[in-house]
């Protein structure tokens, strides 16, 4: 089908080859219009892949967002892949990648799986920052200082900046990080020191709940060569005992 002009088709059209549309200006080259008065959905885009044998790995779809380099190379910016990670039918899973072109190679910017959500899963260079309404770094994640700053640009592998006022003052909560433990007499919460991943405490600062409103501030240190066996060191009770 060539048309040079415009074309309506009344009752729908299907094509079983590859099209493509073109023009020489900024205009949309395709717009999908619904006019139902309706709440359902609707402009609807389906990218259905019709495979009479569907297994795990099929990809579902790709849109490429292509364009020139300087060499006048046709070059992927970027790219949205989606694929099927299981076709069992009850427990289908999928998959939704977001790519980009980065110093001439393509890396992946976000990968959802059925089992996790990765940014960066490439292990690029490449910062990860959360904005709130009046910090530009509520959370930081520096690529390639592999730090970690929350209200503030890290400094050690982690980095935590409170808003407030300075200091303490009688009746408020200090700036800083709060630990929650369980609302209950007899429970607390503690600040562990590991001189590894995986391996034994060799430290602990610890509040624990006495009774309500009375609460310990304790030290332990754990002087075991295997295992976590921590040993009170100094305790402070609420009254400053």
């Amino acid at each position: 089908l060539t048309t040079t002009a415009a074309t309506v088709f009344n009752g729908g059209f299907a094509s079983n080859a590859a099209s493509t549309i073109s023009t020489a200006d900024n205009a949309a080259q395709l717009t999908l219009i619904s006019t139902d008065a309706d709440a359902n959905l609707g402009p609807v885009l389906d990218l259905y892949r019709n495979s009479a044998s569907p297994a795990d790995a099929d990809s579902t779809g790709r849109i490429n967002f292509q364009g020139e380099n300087s060499a006048g190379e046709t070059i992927t910016y970027s790219q949205i892949f989606s694929s099927i990670l299981d076709v069992t039918d009850g427990t289908e899973d999928g998959r939704y990648k977001i790519g980009t072109m980065l110093a001439g190679s393509f890396d992946s910017r976000m990968d959802m799986t059925n089992a996790e959500t990765v940014f960066n899963d490439d292990s690029k260079d490449i910062d990860f920052r959360v904005e709130s309404d009046g910090n530009a770094n509520m959370l930081f994640v520096d690529g390639g200082a592999n730090k970690v700053g929350i209200g503030v640009t890290p400094e050690t592998v982690l980095s935590v900046k409170g808003g407030g006022s300075n200091g303490f003052t009688s009746g408020t909560v200090p700036p800083g990080i709060t630990l929650f433990g369980q609302d209950a007499d007899g429970y607390g919460t503690a600040l562990t020191f590991k001189p590894n991943e995986g391996g034994q405490g060799i430290a602990a600062i610890g509040s624990f709940r006495s009774s309500t409103y009375h609460t310990d501030l304790r030290f332990y240190t754990n002087n075991v060569a295997s295992g976590n066996a921590f040993s009170e060191k100094m305790s402070l009770s609420g009254s400053g005992a």
